[in-house]
């Protein structure tokens, strides 16, 4: 949902399974399996009975989220599971739009039994390392990064210039982001990412 190919987690799926993959999306993109589906309107769905829906990073771009939900629902078969993560914590970034910095489990947890599942699990993850990166530098951090935060390069948009500028800039928070811990403390704190997983 809101997805590419170039998905982790479907990447992932893809080393395990053979799975029939369906996107539908709030932009386009270049699949043969794609449909555009706007989430923030309830939308009739007939003939779907998938029997796993994955929505990753997606609800902060959507302003209507209860109808997402509703939407999900008639997506999948009775029986079939809902994965949904999105961020706690985070910054301004498009795709095309935006209008949150993050939910909690709690939202997605109401959200989800209001529209007829029942949860199965949810919570929120995160490293104080990658919370530092987002709210102090505004970027992701790759997995390298996350490992080796003094002699990673950070890629940004716009000129080589500016490339090499923000590099050199950032160096006394590279220092931050070292002694800032790189394990998942499973507090509040440093929770960047929430996830709910549920059954319809």
């Amino acid at each position: 949902m809101g997805g590419s190919p170039a998905e982790p987690e479907l990447v992932e799926l893809a080393k395990t399974n053979r799975i029939e993959v369906h996107f539908f999306g709030v932009e386009e993109i270049s699949n043969e399996n794609w449909s555009l589906l706007d989430l923030n309107h309830q939308t009739p769905l007939n003939g779907h009975g998938f029997d796993f829906v994955l929505c990753s990073q997606v609800l902060e771009h959507i302003w209507h989220v209860p109808n997402a939900f509703l939407n999900f629902n008639r997506l999948l078969r009775i029986g079939g599971h809902l994965w949904v993560a999105c961020p706690f914590s985070n910054f301004y970034h498009g795709s095309p739009d935006f209008y949150s910095t993050g939910y909690s489990p709690n939202f997605i947890d109401a959200n989800a039994k209001e529209s007829g599942f029942q949860r199965i699990t949810s919570g929120f993850h995160g490293t104080r390392r990658d919370y530092v990166a987002r709210h102090l530098l505004n970027i992701w951090l790759t997995e390298k990064q996350i490992m080796h935060p003094m002699t990673s390069y950070y890629g940004i948009p716009g000129s080589f210039f500016n490339k090499i500028f923000f590099n050199f800039r950032v160096i006394p928070y590279k220092f931050l982001l070292l002694i800032s811990s790189k394990k998942n403390l499973g507090d509040i704190f440093s929770a960047t990412e929430s996830y709910g997983l549920y059954r319809k």
